[in-house]
């Protein structure tokens, strides 16, 4: 393979991101499947094989934070001013979002609940739930609905991360404004000391600063840690895409590391480097060309936040007496269903509204 940078393969506008990402929304699918069915994770295939480091799930989400840094770094360095990158992020999330809340609470839930549809609609908890519209935070329940499944209550397990990958959308546009982004050695001496720190605390956790990591974890940062760390490390690769070099070597030593740490530890730390730079791998290989995934659509996101209420759904239905494996056959078909309405019938159309030009574009900031 010829000396080929990430900037040059960048250039080329050519990469296999939708695919990536459909994958990595279908690996949430049957993640979720163990824990919905048995009400745990302990029998799920990655998680065995890494010892209870990751699971499908973790795995999925860290693939979509690592892209969305990468790309969303890109957009904020393409976009002529920070009101214009700010409509492009919230005309890709919301839209969807909001109808997939509404949807829940108007439509599964008033079917699902086991509660009279007068108690239904008089509980607090019922409107409540819209309120996770605004992101912080995010409601779970609803009244008489999947009480008695093994995950209780859940409707919508999958939108927790929703919040998370908002707070990074904000970071990018202040580490702009502070000029942050201008010092790229910035961004890469965070990604390794956070490295450092989530190899030395949340993977190898020695006694000497278990006090300090049980502290951290009890404060809840220990999400935004581990799901920010990700997307930083896409940024870090967009930052250095002329240095990087994609090349099949590089790829299988980073193999080679996740393989080693998903045996004896730090899995979930070295996957910022070797995983991230795997992903960049599969998605500018000029040997893997699927450009063309998402011709009909990008149907990801959709996926994404419609499985869990699917999943949960069928749970309901079979009692749980299904295998996971056969919950996440059935629900992959169905989702995607759900996804492609939601790419046609929502996610495009508002896409379409990134052409409106609003007086705050105008403005050079």
């Amino acid at each position: 393979m010829d000396r080929l940078t990430l900037a040059e393969a960048l250039n080329a506008r050519q990469n296999n991101f939708d695919l990536i990402r459909f994958v990595a929304a279908t690996m949430v699918i049957v993640a979720h499947a163990y824990p919905l069915t048995y009400g745990h994770d302990d029998t799920e295939l990655l998680h065995l094989l890494t010892q209870q480091q990751m699971t499908f799930g973790t795995l999925g989400v860290a693939v979509f934070f690592v892209i969305s840094g990468f790309l969303i770094y890109q957009s904020y360095d393409n976009s002529p001013n920070v009101f214009i990158y700010a409509k492009a992020r919230i005309l890709r999330i919301f839209p969807a979002f909001i109808v997939v809340l509404f949807l829940m609470v108007f439509g599964l839930g008033v079917v699902l609940t086991e509660l009279s549809f007068g108690e239904y609609f008089t509980q607090s908890t019922t409107y409540q739930y819209l309120l996770g519209v605004f992101l912080f935070p995010i409601y779970y329940e609803l009244p008489g609905v999947f009480e008695n499944n093994p995950w209780q209550a859940a409707v919508n397990g999958s939108l927790w991360t929703i919040p998370y990958e908002f707070v990074c959308y904000i970071l990018v546009v202040v580490a702009g404004l502070t000029q942050i982004l201008r010092w790229r050695i910035v961004l890469l001496i965070l990604l390794v000391g956070v490295f450092l720190f989530r190899w030395l605390l949340f993977d190898g956790s020695p006694e000497v600063l278990g006090s300090l990591n049980h502290w951290i974890r009890g404060i809840g940062t220990a999400k935004l840690l581990e799901l920010s760390s990700y997307f930083l490390a896409g940024m870090v690769l967009y930052a250095y895409r002329e240095k990087i070099i994609i090349h099949h070597y590089l790829a299988l030593i980073s193999a080679v590391i996740l393989v080693v740490t998903a045996i004896f530890g730090g899995l979930q730390a070295w996957f910022l480097l070797a995983g991230s730079y795997i992903i960049i791998y599969l998605a500018f290989s000029p040997s893997i060309r699927f450009h063309h995934f998402a011709k009909y659509g990008d149907f990801s996101y959709g996926i994404y936040i419609y499985a869990f209420p699917v999943q949960q759904t069928l749970v309901y239905y079979s009692q749980a007496q299904w295998h996971p494996l056969v919950n996440a056959l059935f629900a992959i078909p169905i989702t995607l269903f759900f996804a492609i309405l939601s790419w046609h019938l929502i996610e495009s159309k508002a896409l379409k509204l990134k052409k409106v030009v609003l007086v705050s574009e105008k403005l050079k900031i």
